[in-house]
């Protein structure tokens, strides 16, 4: 599969959790490193395992360097025009404890 261009959809892949971890994942920084960097902190404090979470290649690279207040919000419009439960979203936004504006 072709990566996809910045302006375009995010990839929607159906893959495995094995495909996941196993073949199709990055390791993307929720924060990503260089908004981190831009704002002063080390090496050592940016990656840490708290800021790690596998994302599959596509999806991280449709991210890039988006604040996750940005790309949290283009995840929640796209949700809410994909069919997905809109509560079922936001019992699991309040879980993770993820807010935006």
């Amino acid at each position: 599969m072709k990566p996809p261009k910045p302006q375009d959809k995010p990839a929607v892949v159906t893959i495995s959790v094995r495909e996941l971890i196993e073949c199709k994942s990055d390791v993307h920084h929720i924060f990503p490193k260089d908004l981190l960097k831009k704002r002063g902190l080390s090496q050592s404090q940016y990656n840490q395992i708290a800021n790690y979470v596998a994302a599959q290649s596509e999806i991280n690279i449709q991210i890039g360097n988006k604040a996750p207040a940005t790309y949290f919000r283009e995840m929640w419009q796209q949700v809410q025009g994909g069919g997905h439960s809109a509560t079922a979203t936001s019992a699991r936004q309040r879980n993770c404890a993820i807010t935006w504006p």
